[in-house]
Order: C-alpha cells, then sequence, then structure tokens
C-alpha cells in the first residue's frame, strides 16, 4: 500500500517538475502560467459564487447524464440478453455511436437539439453504448448452470433479479460506469464549450481562452481530473465492497 501511493506521489511531482521546467523554457507568463498562479486562480473557483455555481452545474449534469444512461443501458442490455431480435435490431446503431467521431455527433445533435440541450443529449449518446454492451456481454456470459438452479428453486423475477443476476453481473457494470465516467466529463466539457452552455466548464475554458486567462484554463482543467477521480475512486469503492 506504501509503495503503491509513494509511485503516485513520485508520478504528481514529477508532472510539476515538468511544469516548471515547461513554464521556465517558455519564459511566457500569459502562454504558460506558473504554478503559483494556477492554484490562485484553482482557489478562486471554490469562493467565488459565479464559479462555485459554473463546476456544480456541469457537475450535476454529469450525475445526471450518467444515471440516465446507466438506467436505460442496463435495461436495454438485459431486454437484449432475453431477445435475440432486439440485440440485432440494436447492433447497427450501437456499433455506429461507437465509431462516429465525436465531433460529428456534437455538430449534428447541436444543430438538431439546440445549445442547450445538445450537452446532454451528445453526451448521453457516447455513454449509453459502454454500459448497454457491457450489460449485454455480462449478462449472456453467466453460466446456464446457476440459472436453471434459481428456475428450479424459485421462478420469482425478483429473486433472480436479487440473487442472481445482480450479484453476478454487479462488477462487470460498475466495470462499464468506470469507464464511462471519464469518457462523459470529457464529451461533456467538449459539448459544453463548443455550444458555449451558459453555467458550465465548458463555458468557463472558451471565456478563459477568449480572455487569455490562461491560468484559469489550467485551473478548469485541474477542478474536471480532481472531479473525475472523485467519481472514479467512488466506483472503485463500490467494486472494492463487491468483492469483498
Amino acid at each position: 500500500m506504501i509503495k503503491k501511493y509513494s509511485i503516485q506521489i513520485s508520478a504528481i511531482f514529477l508532472g510539476f517538475i515538468l511544469w516548471i521546467v515547461l513554464y521556465l523554457l517558455i519564459n511566457q507568463p500569459l502562454l504558460m502560467p506558473s504554478i503559483s498562479d494556477t492554484f490562485i486562480a484553482f482557489s478562486k473557483l471554490f469562493y467565488i459564487e459565479s464559479y462555485v455555481v459554473t463546476w456544480i452545474s456541469t457537475a450535476l449534469r454529469l450525475v445526471i447524464i450518467l444515471a440516465a444512461s446507466t438506467g436505460f443501458g442496463i435495461i436495454l442490455g438485459a431486454i437484449s440478453s432475453r431477445k435475440h431480435i432486439v440485440e440485432k435490431f440494436l447492433a447497427p446503431y450501437i456499433t455506429i455511436l461507437r465509431t462516429v467521431p465525436v465531433i460529428s455527433v456534437i455538430v449534428i445533435l447541436m444543430i438538431l437539439f439546440g445549445f442547450r440541450v445538445s450537452p446532454y443529449v451528445v453526451t448521453f449518446i457516447m455513454v449509453f453504448p459502454i454500459v448497454y454492451q457491457q450489460t449485454l456481454d455480462s449478462i449472456k456470459s453467466i453460466d446456464q448452470a446457476y440459472l436453471d438452479v434459481y428456475h428450479l428453486e424459485n421462478n420469482s423475477l425478483y429473486t433472480m433479479l436479487r440473487f442472481c443476476y445482480i450479484p453476478l453481473v454487479k462488477h462487470q457494470l460498475l466495470t462499464g460506469l468506470l469507464q464511462s465516467a471519464g469518457l462523459g466529463i470529457k464529451v461533456l466539457v467538449m459539448t459544453e464549450y463548443l455550444a458555449q452552455t451558459p453555467k458550465s466548464i465548458g463555458y468557463a475554458l472558451y471565456m478563459s481562452r477568449v480572455n487569455l486567462q490562461y491560468d484559469f484554463v489550467f485551473a478548469w482543467t485541474i477542478l474536471m481530473i480532481i472531479i473525475t477521480i472523485l467519481i472514479e475512486s467512488w466506483i472503485r469503492r463500490q467494486q472494492h465492497n463487491f468483492l469483498t
């Protein structure tokens, strides 16, 4: 455990060293802000009301989208695992969503749904296939022997879900959610940036770039990394609790 954290601390320390080296080489604070200026800007994100509202709004959007995409992904994945015709029907759409360039999806959906709704729709569409496919694959991989035992002992759907399906697929589902969390915030902020969604980290990044406030660009980026780490840490903790 100590070795694990020492490696992580060393990696972070190396990152700061590289930051300092780049700052000295570029020698232009306007383009490459110093660590001290960045952390002063970062601290302002937590006590200036407009900044607090900004990152809370984006965080809430992310939670709503992850909850919705997870719910629909699990439901449709479960249906597809039992109904082969549904799986075949959805297969080309899932393939398209997983392969089409993100920027193409953003542009098309911004035209169709407008600037306010598009961050929700785009991020949902990017995250949903991951959860859907993870659910489908995990259910199809369940040993039929387990299902036969529960069918013989108790044919109740509730019992099957609680004591058979959920325990056997929970770990895989959490893995899919772990993958989708990082992708979700990247796609969400990218869409907010292009759509200039009010009260969003994406719009804050856009305004920071326009106003040449690169210390805030770095500060917002650090905050996004922290939000992603917190969400992924919670998911990993659920995985650990499940395994133990």
